[in-house]
């Protein structure tokens, strides 16, 4: 095979004779070369414009009306786990679909990606870019968060519960509402701070017909003292709706660790009069949380109708 690395040129396979390898002969098409010969490579292109081939940035293709709205409900969230994110904005398409646009957000550099804990669920943030491309699509740029670092490890359950709440409002079959708000968005807008901010606050205007309703979810994951600080806590938080609500409905729900903590909840509840029931978080995660979560929200928030 020496024409393939000398200057003549090479002859037909015809003229390279068979080679025989453990009693089999081999065509010449079959031969290998050794490892000390001088290997050939070649890229053959056929019925291709040659300008297909140099990347030109001003062809990029424009982000979709889906992408927008994907970056937009990241940038809400703080930080949301990817399967949030394939819930509410990608609901009827495979979870391929939904990896392949994260890759290629993180990609462009509108999103950053991260495992928990290198194996775990995909934890997603928008970047500075991100929000550009977002405001400059006309969406409003101020209800976006950008962290420069991931959520610190001891709040990452109780931001997914958080997310996983929000995402079961904006996707519930019982009550449209107009507004879904997280705490961090609630602790942005209302100045000065009120004496209480709930983890998730919705809201349905009357507009449309339906009786208007004020709805607010807090997720305790038992940290707070129940007698000393989280009690205290929710009649503070009752009060305030008093006064927000003005003339629409009005339901707190509370998701709890453990059926004693949820009873003494209600229980107090019941005793001081207040607008607010608890019930036990889900003993699952991921997907499969997410759907007891919005099981749960649905039978609260049609009975808070119904009884309206």
């Amino acid at each position: 095979m020496p024409a393939l690395w000398c200057s003549e040129p090479a002859r037909s396979s015809r003229y390279v004779p068979p080679l025989r390898r453990n009693g089999v002969r081999l065509s010449p098409s079959l031969h290998k070369l050794r490892s000390d010969e001088r290997r050939v490579r070649v890229r053959i292109v056929r019925r291709v414009h040659p300008g297909v081939l140099m990347h030109d940035p001003r062809r990029a293709k424009p982000p979709s009306t889906r992408d927008i709205a994907a970056l937009t409900f990241i940038g809400e969230g703080f930080e949301v786990a990817q399967y949030q994110l394939h819930a509410v904005i990608f609901p009827s398409v495979s979870a391929v679909v939904v990896s392949h646009f994260v890759t290629r957000a993180v990609r462009n550099g509108w999103i950053v990606g991260e495992r928990w804990n290198g194996v775990g669920i995909n934890r997603l943030r928008l970047t500075a870019d991100g929000r550009e491309l977002v405001g400059r699509a006309g969406r409003d740029e101020r209800s976006l968060f950008v962290p420069k670092r991931a959520v610190a490890s001891k709040d990452v359950p109780h931001t997914l519960w958080i997310n996983d709440v929000r995402v079961a409002l904006l996707r519930n079959g019982c009550c449209a509402f107009d507004v879904v708000l997280p705490a961090w968005q609630l602790q942005r807008r209302l100045s000065p701070a009120p004496a209480a901010i709930p983890d998730v606050l919705a809201i349905r205007n009357d507009s449309a017909g339906p009786p208007a309703l004020v709805f607010a979810c807090e997720v305790d994951l038992g940290g707070e003292r129940l007698a000393g600080t989280f009690l205290p806590k929710l009649k503070t938080l009752d009060s305030l709706f008093l006064e927000w609500k003005g003339g629409a409905d009005a339901q707190i729900l509370v998701l709890t660790q453990g059926v004693r903590r949820a009873q003494a909840i209600n229980n107090f509840a019941e005793a001081n009069e207040l607008a607010i029931v608890a019930a036990c978080l889900p003993p699952v995660t991921g997907p499969s949380g997410l759907a007891a979560v919005r099981e749960i929200l649905e039978k609260v928030l049609t009975h808070a109708v119904n009884a309206n």
